[in-house]
């Protein structure tokens, strides 16, 4: 028989759900840390909202180093709901964007043979992690075990889209997105990258020489989707600082499709991805899950 213990999600920050969630429901998100000069170390969400780490980047507008919650972290965690006699979903972002998934998996061999662990990899960040943990908790409501919400997950996980735009050069270069040389070359050419998720990381798939056109590319992207996907607008800071690409954006989605003849949320992308696109970068997400067609 599958087990019918209680089931706790953990999820870090990269999902961009409200802290206060972890009073609502059976949930645990830590925050990945971000620095400005490697010494000071500042939990997000937590030591470092939206705001002051717009102010952070206007005082320092050079790429902020961010870690995945340790391991430690992840073993005081298993082991306060090994004491609750607990078992565990670990839904983090994607590895290929953060150390969240390995520092998971290293502090789960403390707890073999002991608390139920199983460490999912969503392949993705933002939007898609966030709506992913809350269609896991919609299943653990509807009496699904550990098992069944685990197999769910891997088909939701597909349903989860992005495609961004960014001309932070020096940021995509630092993260390794872009090679040195690359870097070098579209700067002196004004080439800017276009990136969407590819197995779990972030890639340029293409490179338009202006803006006009990039933002051209995302809205090509976008209209794909129709009315039943859940879709945003996303950039690091947009409740400090909406960027004027984003109205842009939104206009020629207007313009392209009456389906996206609405208010569409503008979200912030988080310190994983913001790490990568830089203050300047945006895009798009969707995601298409539907809890019925799995339950």
């Amino acid at each position: 028989m599958p087990s019918r213990r209680p089931v706790c999600i953990v999820t870090d920050s990269a999902a961009r759900l409200p802290l206060s969630w972890t009073s609502q429901y059976p949930l645990v998100i830590l925050p990945h840390l971000v620095s400005f000069d490697a010494k000071h170390w500042l939990r997000e969400d937590v030591d470092l909202n939206e705001h002051e780490l717009a102010c952070w980047l206007r005082q320092t507008p050079t790429p902020f180093t961010v870690r995945a919650p340790s391991v430690e972290q992840f073993i005081e965690t298993y082991q306060a709901l090994d004491k609750q006699h607990v078992d565990v979903l670990s839904l983090h972002v994607s590895a290929a964007l953060s150390e969240a998934i390995a520092n998971a998996q290293q502090a789960r061999a403390r707890f073999l043979g002991s608390c139920n662990i199983h460490i999912f990899d969503s392949g993705t960040a933002a939007l898609g992690l966030h709506m992913m943990v809350r269609d896991a908790l919609r299943l653990l409501e509807s009496g699904c075990t550990l098992d069944e919400v685990v197999t769910k997950l891997r088909f939701l996980r597909q349903t989860a889209y992005g495609y961004f735009v960014s001309d932070e050069l020096l940021w995509l270069k630092r993260s390794g997105r872009l090679r040195p040389s690359q870097a070098v070359i579209s700067m002196m050419m004004g080439i800017i990258p276009c990136l969407t998720f590819e197995q779990g990381d972030l890639v340029a798939v293409e490179k338009v020489r202006h803006m006009e056109q990039a933002i051209e590319k995302v809205a090509e992207f976008a209209v794909e989707f129709d009315s039943n996907a859940y879709c945003v607008l996303t950039q690091l800071c947009p409740t400090a600082n909406r960027l004027p690409q984003i109205t842009k954006l939104a206009n020629a989605l207007n313009a392209f499709s009456p389906a996206f003849k609405r208010d569409m949320p503008v979200w912030s992308c988080g310190v994983t991805l913001g790490r990568l696109l830089g203050p300047r970068g945006f895009g798009f997400m969707a995601y298409e899950g539907d809890v019925a067609k799995v339950a």
